[in-house]
């Protein structure tokens, strides 16, 4: 299942991939769409998809903010982003909530 808050087909925003209702990558493109395509020609197993469009916000860092928060288990750490920072950031955007029944995680293995 694919979940889509965007307008057009090619749009800029961050993504947020799942796994059997675990989150377990967060990512950012300029044309998202394509970006879900080359993840999955690569391997990256995912059945569904939260895009949010970024229009009027810089996506490197709404994607830095909400990985840094979220913890991901699929996303590389490195780079980190300041405190007040992410203050700021919670005070424009918000925070993505997780739809009810999501966790942040790898899923179990299924039996």
């Amino acid at each position: 299942m694919i979940h889509l808050v965007l307008r057009a087909n090619q749009i800029a925003g961050v993504y947020f991939l799942f796994l059997r209702r675990h989150l377990v990558y967060i990512g950012q493109s300029s044309c998202c769409l394509r970006r879900l395509g080359q993840h999955r020609d690569r391997g990256m197993v995912f059945d569904e998809v939260i895009i949010i469009e970024g229009a009027s916000w810089d996506i490197s860092d709404v994607e830095t903010y909400y990985v840094t928060m979220l913890k991901p288990p699929r996303n590389n750490y490195k780079k980190k982003m300041a405190y007040p920072k992410l203050q700021e950031l919670a005070e424009l955007y918000g925070l993505f909530h997780l739809p009810k029944g999501y966790e942040v995680g790898e899923p179990p293995d299924e039996v």
